[in-house]
């Protein structure tokens, strides 16, 4: 996925939680959120080379990784709204 991607996606999960933050607010945790997505992307994309052709550890109805990154996402989210 490309930056502007993980942007999109972190803005609109951010929008379903409806936090009360300001636009900054909001930005600097999409920001961060974006740099945590990336690395969990990262670390999806090298247990993909690691493992076997055998064994696969990501499903075959999430490839790239990204129903991971929303999990992410919402995790990082929930510990904001507590």
């Amino acid at each position: 996925m490309k930056n502007s991607e993980l942007f999109t996606i972190a803005l609109d999960e951010l929008a379903t939680f409806n936090l009360p933050l300001t636009k900054a607010q909001s930005i600097k945790m999409v920001k961060k959120l974006r740099k945590k997505m990336e690395r969990e992307q990262q670390r999806l994309e090298a247990m993909e080379v690691i493992t076997t052709a055998e064994v696969r550890l990501l499903p075959h109805s999430d490839p790239t990784g990204e129903q991971a990154v929303r999990n992410v996402i919402r995790a990082e989210l929930a510990k904001a709204a507590a």
